[in-house]
């Protein structure tokens, strides 16, 4: 009789290590029996999609650091060595530490200031190891060591998104009150998906006229410092526009614009046109608090996107 597995409280919260929410694997010293990017996919995995290195002749050990999906309060980890037995590490280690969402690999190696989240820990063969934890910082990358070698099939971090402060919150999303107020065209997806939590997106026609772009402004739940802005296209393949970019504006309360006048308005210049991933969360930071009502997303020449987060406090 198989026991049955009692998962604890914080395997509810955002899984923020999921491959398919913007976390990757961006370097690894060894996966020659097993690529390391499948530790964040969905399921438990086997054998067949564990990462898996080689058997080591050395003293030493095998680590890959990640990126979650977004820079979190982190309130549980997962290890799984799902179906593992002679391949299963013997210890494993989990240290993090908060960079900018775009830090490059050499940056990560330099790093030298890692908090430790499992100092060192023994695993079990063919089981679920759940480690109870809560952060008092924000993280956005993990550094994950295989004492000596050996193999994992999944590694999972729950927690609570904080893109930019434990006081912040994502002020374009509907149940705030955030709300699109105009919108150039979404003939193939309504704009008001990108303020909701749904798996839907704004799609625009195919825009065929040379330099021309595709825009949406959204009004914020309430005039808000902007410390960080999100473009997500996770899930979504070959419907990232070529470039985007995004504009703010303050408008006192009670005044607004009409559908042309948003499309001629000049605002503060966020983020020059930048180049758009598919199946990707584009973070952004760095604002030093700018106060704004609106923001304007701008697609060039059109696409898609899932959610638009503008992360920030409250006047």
């Amino acid at each position: 009789m198989q026991t049955e597995i009692i998962h604890p409280e914080f395997s509810q919260l955002p899984h923020l290590t999921d491959s398919q929410r913007g976390a990757v694997v961006l370097y690894v010293t060894n996966e020659q029996q097993g690529a390391a990017a499948q530790i964040l996919h969905k399921g438990r995995g086997g054998c067949d999609t564990a990462w898996r290195t080689h058997r080591r002749r050395q003293v030493g050990q095998e680590f890959c650091l990640l990126r979650l999906g977004q820079r979190a309060l982190l309130r549980g980890l997962e290890i799984d060595t799902h179906e593992l037995i002679s391949d299963c590490s013997p210890y494993v280690s989990a240290y993090a530490c908060c960079l900018p969402m775009d830090a490059t690999v050499e940056q990560l190696l330099a790093h030298t200031d890692w908090d430790p989240l499992i100092k060192k820990m023994a695993l079990q063969p063919n089981h679920r190891h759940f480690v109870d934890m809560f952060s008092d910082y924000p993280y956005t990358h993990v550094r994950l060591t295989l004492y000596p070698d050996g193999g994992i099939t999944r590694f999972r971090a729950y927690g609570h998104a904080r893109p930019s402060g434990e006081d912040a919150f994502p002020y374009t999303n509907t149940a705030l009150g955030g709300r699109i107020v105009a919108c150039s065209d979404d003939q193939q997806g309504s704009a008001q998906h990108l303020t909701t939590a749904d798996a839907a997106a704004w799609r625009t026609r195919r825009n065929r006229f040379v330099q021309a772009h595709e825009w949406v402004v959204v009004q914020l739940a309430q005039a808000t410092r902007v410390a960080a802005i999100q473009v997500d296209t996770r899930t979504l393949l070959g419907e990232a526009a070529a470039q985007y970019a995004v504009d703010g504006f303050y408008l006192p309360e009670g005044q607004t614009h009409t559908q042309s006048e948003w499309a001629a308005f000049l605002g503060i210049e966020l983020l020059d046109p930048m180049p758009m991933h598919d199946d990707y969360l584009h973070h952004e930071g760095g604002f030093e608090g700018t106060l704004l009502t609106h923001v304007r997303l701008r697609l060039y020449p059109d696409g898609a996107v899932r959610q638009l987060f503008v992360w920030g406090t409250p006047i």
